[in-house]
């Protein structure tokens, strides 16, 4: 049997009658597209709203969430209304799931020079990283693949998965900590530097190589990429990995990459494809 709908009595859309846990998520959720129902919503304040309380959202510049339910959402900086990436090459996004890079065209470019952006990312305390999903073998690759943050010379400002699998990292310098042995996969990893002298390599949390190379520039003249390097005359070294998320912003401390690490990965787990 059929029922209408009374006269004066409206349909509650997708999510209605959510109300965020602080004040940053409603001000994240007022700038998405309005399509988000309430599982997401939920996901979106126990990330952002989790990561105030443990401190860590004020270090960070931006956060990007691209396991969501459409492009236009994935394309929104969680932390402020700023650097909000564009796309570059030939897309492919899975709702809930992220960017996979076709590892010739596709990158995201976040706008954020380091030397001119300002904010928390500075010299002596810098940090930036991913979520990968991609599960590949550890001899597989002979280029580097992940998310490559661009730089030359000594400005550089690198996270991503080099040659044989090896999870390396370079912020502000040229000089890196790197762990070889298929650590750069189906994993969050995350670059910071906390002083002149020591730039810190995370897996899912944990330390897995330290580098005392000192802070060399700031990279100029040019923005940092997602799934490729911006070797400030286009894009190279692109990734063919699946990434649900990535971040940028100032040092991160032990406690903060641990705490960040959980909360990414309970977002993830809302969606069925937490890595760890």
């Amino acid at each position: 049997m059929f029922y209408s709908r009374p006269l004066g009595v409206s349909v509650l859309a997708a999510g209605a009658g959510f109300t965020a846990a602080c004040g940053e998520c409603t001000a994240f959720l007022a700038r998405t597209d309005g399509t988000l129902n309430n599982t997401h919503k939920q996901a979106y304040s126990d990330l952002i709203c989790g990561l105030k309380s443990d401190g860590v959202l004020t270090k960070l510049d931006a956060l990007y969430i691209f396991a969501t339910n459409n492009r236009t959402n994935a394309l929104l900086n969680l932390v402020q209304n700023a650097f909000n990436p564009t796309e570059h090459g030939t897309v492919s996004f899975s709702a809930d799931h992220g960017y996979t890079g076709d590892g010739s065209t596709f990158f995201l470019d976040t706008g954020f020079t380091p030397s001119t952006a300002g904010g928390n990312f500075t010299l002596n305390a810098a940090s930036l990283g991913f979520y990968d999903l991609t599960n590949r073998n550890p001899f597989a690759s002979t280029l580097e693949i992940g998310v490559h943050f661009g730089g030359v010379n000594n400005d550089q400002a690198i996270a991503g998965a080099g040659v044989s699998n090896q999870a390396t990292c370079s912020v502000n310098t040229t000089g890196a900590a790197s762990q070889a042995g298929g650590h750069a996969t189906n994993c969050f990893i995350a670059a910071s530097r906390t002083t002149s002298s020591l730039q810190t390599l995370y897996r899912n949390g944990s330390s897995i190589a330290t580098d005392a190379t000192a802070s060399g520039a700031l990279a100029s003249g040019g923005s940092i990429y997602i799934c490729a390097n911006n070797n400030f005359s286009g894009g190279s070294l692109f990734s063919s990995d699946q990434l649900s998320a990535a971040f940028l912003g100032g040092g991160l401390t032990g406690t903060d990459v641990s705490n960040l690490s959980i909360r990414l990965n309970n977002y993830m787990t809302v969606f069925g494809i937490n890595q760890y």
